[in-house]
């Protein structure tokens, strides 16, 4: 994909994509059933800047607020409620499932594009990061930069950089870090990506072990989305379930059907509740045995005051 723009002095330049970032459109896609129902051509020119706006940000497709979205579109702001409206942007929490897995580190308040970070995929990422780490541990890029290379950029040195070393060798955009036993105890290694592994810091407590190593475990290498004291984050949720059964949590996590996020919270939190109602259901039943039984003290004034009657009785 090439762009052609328009230089100051008026000649036009071609502007290689890896200068200046670049998002993909299909050709058919103003025939979206979305765009469709926006009121006019101009909202949907609008969408098509919203999308080159949502490349630029921190977290690619994330904007701050709706207000952040709106000042940033001018003149197409008063579009943004009709995007939300359509379902091509949302307000965190969704209930999208799809944007709900994908944007983990998207937080309440925060407007999301619809399946942005799935449809933006740069489907030669892999090939070109190959290429980049054979060039900077210094292969021969005409012969072995495809070849062997590869095979010993993924095996020898990956044994022998530490998520430290990596995070200074690879450019922030680029890099990739090896987390171990702090994210995942036991000997599985997790290819996490800067942003990732910054999100996972504030998951160090001993309580999120367990589910830190199971929910890695599955491929979800984005933490729970949400602030810890935002009541109904995901977040917020696992860290109440984490704090009391941190061992369980691991298990439910592990053996949660389906493979998506909604799918393992929706499971984590049936057998949470499950749990606590059965808690709840022994200590009501505990609660009537002890009413019904009399403690020790209790039974021996009572075989006391029946030893008394029983000798008034006697004389």
């Amino acid at each position: 994909m090439c762009l052609w723009v328009p230089s100051l002095s008026g000649r036009r330049d071609l502007m290689a994509p890896s200068r200046r970032p670049w998002i993909k459109l299909l050709v058919d896609y103003e025939e979206s059933d979305k765009l469709g129902a926006l009121p006019n051509d101009s909202a949907r020119w609008g969408w098509t800047r919203t999308l080159c706006k949502a490349k630029s940000q921190r977290r690619m497709g994330v904007f701050a607020s709706r207000q952040h979205l709106t000042d940033l579109l001018g003149h197409h702001d008063r579009y943004v409620k009709d995007y939300i409206a359509v379902g091509l942007a949302h307000v965190v929490p969704t209930d999208c499932p799809r944007c709900t897995e994908d944007y983990t580190d998207a937080d309440t308040g925060e407007v999301i594009i619809h399946d942005y970070r799935r449809e933006q995929r740069d489907p030669t990422h892999s090939e070109r990061q190959a290429g980049y780490r054979a060039r900077l541990n210094g292969a021969d890029s005409d012969g072995d930069s495809d070849g062997d290379s590869d095979g010993d950029s993924d095996g020898d040195s990956d044994k022998k950089m530490t998520a430290l070393s990596r995070a200074r060798a690879y450019p922030p955009k680029t890099v990739t870090v090896t987390e171990r036993e702090r994210v995942a105890p036991s000997e599985l290694r997790v290819l996490l990506s800067v942003s990732q592994f910054a999100a996972w810091k504030a998951f160090d407590h001993p309580s999120w072990a367990p589910f830190k190593a199971a929910w890695l475990a599955r491929g979800l290498r984005k933490p729970p989305y949400g602030q810890a004291d935002a009541p109904r984050s995901q977040r917020a949720l696992l860290w109440e379930i984490a704090e009391a059964r941190p061992d369980e949590l691991g298990q439910w996590v592990a053996e949660a059907p389906g493979k998506t996020v909604h799918d393992v919270m929706a499971y984590v939190l049936e057998e949470w509740h499950k749990a606590s109602r059965e808690s709840a259901e022994r200590a009501d039943s505990q609660e009537a045995e002890s009413r019904l039984s009399p403690s020790p003290s209790e039974a021996r004034a009572s075989l006391s005051r029946i030893g008394e009657l029983l000798e008034g009785r006697l004389n």
